[in-house]
Order: C-alpha cells, then structure tokens, then sequence
C-alpha cells in the first residue's frame, strides 16, 4: 500500500516535503520506505525490527545460498575434475570460500588467466561462479538496504495561519464563483467524483422513465448546466473558461469576479422539476484542473461549521504552506526498487544453480 495521508498529499517516513503520490518506480525513491509494513512502532521497536531482519533474513539467507551454492557446485566440480577442467585453486575457492570476496577474486583470477580448457562449458561455469559468489557476499548489504524505518510524518497545509490535516480535505472539481443565481451558495464547490456520479446515473437511466430516475443533487445538475455549454467553457482566453493553478482566496472574493471572466449568452438551469432561467452571463465556473497534466495540482476543500476552506495543489506542493511534521510514531518498510531488483537477482540465481 502507497503511504498516503490524505488525497491532496502525502508524505514519505522521515521526510519534510509534501509530494502528491509515492511514484514506486522513481529512481529517486530507491531508499525511501515505499512500502510500508508497520507504522505504529517505537523507535525502539522500528530499531529492533530492523536488526532481527538483517541477522535473521540478511545472515540466515545468505548461509541458506552458501549451501545451495556448495552443494551445486560440488556436483558441477565432481564432474569436471576426470578431465582436468579445473585448477586446485578453483577447487579451493569454491569449497572454502565460496560466497567471498578472496573466493570471488580467485576464480576470476583462474578465467583471466586460462588455466583451465577454454570450452563453452567451463566458461560458463566460472561466469556463473563468479557471479553467484559475488551475489551470496553481497546479500546481506541489498537485504539491509531494501528495509529501513523513519519518522511517521504527518501531511498539512498551513491557510491564514491555521494548520489543518491534508487528510481531513476532500478533492473538488470545481467551484460556481455566483451559484447564489440558482439559489445556491456562492463558491459553491462541486466534489471530484460528481462527474463520474452523474455520467454513472445518466446511463443507468438513458431507458428509464424519468418519474423512475432519482433526482440529481445540487453539484450534479450543476455538473450538468456546465456540460450542456461546454462548447462556451473550453475556451481559455477568447470564452472565459477560468483555471486557478494557485492560491484560491487571492484569485476571487466570495461570489465575485470580473466581467472578463464571464461568459456572454441567456441560459437554463434544470434542477429536477425546477428550471431558472439566467439572464447573460452564463454561471461562473472555476474549473481547477491539473496543470499541465501534472498530478497534484486541482483543489481540495474542508467543510466546517465555522468556515470552508479551499486551497490548491499549487499552496501544497510549490509553496511553504504545504509540509510534513513528524510525529511520536515510527514506520518500518521497504525500498520497493530494491526489494524488485533483490528478487529478480535471487530468481535468476536458483535458476543458474
């Protein structure tokens, strides 16, 4: 499971900064706890998790190697010493210091030098050799290095000087600057998935009776209206279609917006049984999309009793009002990349032994 703290952010074990999704793949992240297992630990519990995973699988796995390897090889070894295809040396390495660097260095000492009969069977052998005991030293180091614990932080965004959880947002698609024309509130704010409701009830009703359909809220036939003329909305500078990438509050007052952002023309608004007809302009949307495609820019907003706030993916992520703050808590995990590249390395050792 990806860390998250919430749908505007999130942040990783032991960092400050907010990031939008943990990317698995990211090169980036290749010591980062991307995937966490424990995240209710003391540091004295994350410290001793750690440890009991590098003695116990780091150590432990390794001897289990050596004795597959040796067993192996031994086979392999038996087999080659009737027709001189080895050197004592070779023999040594692999029965007394297999998985070693001096095990290692002599074999690939042998090889460079030829001491043996150069057939595709022994140079094959050497390779894999070589290969695996160098794979066998080096697995405690990429079994210590895939795991590691931090700090469980905590994603927040500071607005007018107050620190709220980003966990307690929820994503809008947009908001109706002057709603109060139908009758609603002004800023109205239509929730993220309300596109994806009214496009779902729209098809389960396409050959329904409307007396059977159920009535749409308030964001959806507003969802609606904005469909209805979305050939006037999309265009961004000559019709008006208004994006906010950044602070919200400083963009339009309550309700208010300039002229130029209006959008001419007479149109209807349908909620269910009533319709309202609207003098030009058309409603004011602000419709805060990602910008330029990049994740973690749109809206998030907080209902509260007092008050609603709204802030954007652009105060969270580009500016110091989004960040993260440690708390009692410690999270233990692992480095995704590389617990991948660990695996693939160990499937492809058992299938060379």
């Amino acid at each position: 499971m990806i860390p998250s703290n919430g749908a505007a952010g999130t942040c990783l074990p032991g960092s400050t900064k907010v990031i939008p999704e943990v990317d698995l793949w990211n090169i980036d992240n290749i010591v980062e706890i991307t995937l966490p297992v424990d995240g209710g630990l003391s540091f004295t519990g994350a410290k001793f998790l750690d440890i009991f995973w590098d003695l116990i699988i780091g150590r432990g796995g390794q001897l289990l190697l050596l004795y597959i390897s040796y067993h192996a090889f031994s086979q392999v070894l038996t087999n080659m010493l009737p027709t001189n295809q080895l050197t004592c040396d070779t023999y040594a390495a692999v029965a007394f210091d297999n998985g070693t660097l001096k095990g290692a260095s002599t074999l690939a000492r042998d090889f460079w030098r030829r001491r043996y009969p150069r057939t595709r069977y022994t140079i094959g052998v050497y390779v894999v050799m070589i290969f695996s005991g160098l794979f066998i030293f080096a697995w405690p180091t990429l079994l210590s290095a895939m795991t590691s614990y931090g700090a469980v932080m905590n994603a927040e965004v500071t607005v007018n000087g107050e620190t709220l959880q980003l966990s307690s947002f929820t994503p809008c698609w947009g908001i109706v600057s002057d709603a109060s024309r139908v009758g609603l509130e002004n800023d109205f704010i239509i929730s993220a998935d309300v596109p994806e409701q009214y496009n779902m009830q729209a098809q389960q009703t396409a050959n329904m009776p409307s007396s059977q359909a159920r009535n749409l809220s308030a964001a959806e036939s507003l969802y609606e209206y904005y469909r209805n003329h979305t050939g006037q909305y999309e265009d961004y500078q000559r019709l008006g279609y208004h994006s906010i990438t950044d602070n919200v509050s400083s963009i339009y007052p309550s309700g208010q917006s300039s002229d130029s952002q209006y959008i001419s023309g007479e149109s209807t608004f349908k909620h269910n049984d009533s319709t309202t007809d609207l003098p030009s302009p058309l409603l004011n949307f602000h419709v805060l999309v990602s910008n330029n495609g990049q994740q973690g820019y749109g809206c998030w907003y907080q209902n509260r009793t007092t008050n609603r706030t709204v802030v954007t993916g652009y105060e969270i992520l580009e500016t110091t009002a989004g960040k993260c703050t440690p708390t009692e808590k410690y999270q233990w995990g692992f480095s995704f990349l590389i617990l991948f590249l660990t695996s693939l390395f160990t499937a492809i050792w058992f299938c060379a032994n």
